[in-house]
């Protein structure tokens, strides 16, 4: 079964772009089970109707439209997220434009003036702005809810060293939030466990696998980073 979700999400997912992205899963079945990012727990897309507004900002041109955060949960940290939008943007969530205080410069942390109920976002640019370019992107941008403790980002490097049939992974973890408990899961095409364990916070963690003969030709892996929370997900592909 595992194997039949994986080449589906082989086939749906670009995994260059959702890695990109860092997005969080609820667990590894959410991963396999839910190819499309509208689905995942932790997304909000801000897809379908943007209201045009009537009263232009000086030389702007201005959008709004209503949503709901999925499943609010007071507890946990929402960011909007913006990387796709194609020029800078006067952003307003339930009220002044907002400052970017976050994980990069393109995630605004909008923990403190989102709730439950419907809320309203603004987005105005240039009037120069192609209108039929914006309302595309505007159908891209979306909330990520993160937990408090989590993994804000990470670097993997891979080295197959072929002569001793080892897979060496060197995981570091860039940047926290709060106080995580990592570990590590290496999934292979199957979605058979190949190795697992901790993850060290302050230095570089060297995962060494060793396989087979020709167990690695052609392969993909999922290296799973699960806290107590969450799961992240990086993809290493191991080329004929």
């Amino acid at each position: 079964m595992v194997e039949r979700q994986f080449k589906m999400l082989k086939n749906i997912k670009d995994y260059s772009w959702m890695e990109r992205y860092r997005l969080p899963y609820s667990s590894h079945q959410e991963y396999y089970n839910h190819p499309a990012i509208q689905q995942i727990h932790a997304i909000t897309p801000l897809y379908g109707e943007w209201k045009s507004l009537s009263n232009h900002v000086g030389q702007s041109i201005g959008y709004t439209k209503k949503f709901k955060i999925k499943d609010y949960d007071h507890s946990k940290d929402y960011f909007l997220d913006t990387r796709l939008l194609s020029q800078e943007t006067q952003l307003c969530v339930n009220g002044p434009p907002l400052n970017n205080t976050s994980l990069s410069r393109e995630m605004y942390n909008i923990t403190h003036v989102v709730h439950a109920g419907l809320n309203t976002i603004t987005v105005h640019v240039q009037s120069h702005f192609m209108l039929e370019q914006l309302l595309q992107e505007l159908e891209k941008l979306w909330v990520i809810e993160r937990a408090n403790d989590r993994i804000v980002s990470f670097d993997v490097t891979v080295e197959n060293v072929c002569e001793a049939k080892c897979l060496h992974i060197k995981l570091k973890i860039t940047n926290i939030e709060g106080a995580p408990i990592p570990t590590y899961i290496l999934v292979n095409s199957k979605g058979e466990t190949m190795i697992s364990g901790d993850i060290r916070l302050d230095g570089i963690n060297d995962i060494i696998w060793m396989y087979g003969e020709d167990e690695l030709q052609g392969e993909r892996y999922q290296l799973f980073i699960d806290t107590e929370d969450e799961t992240l997900v990086h993809t290493i592909e191991i080329s004929d």
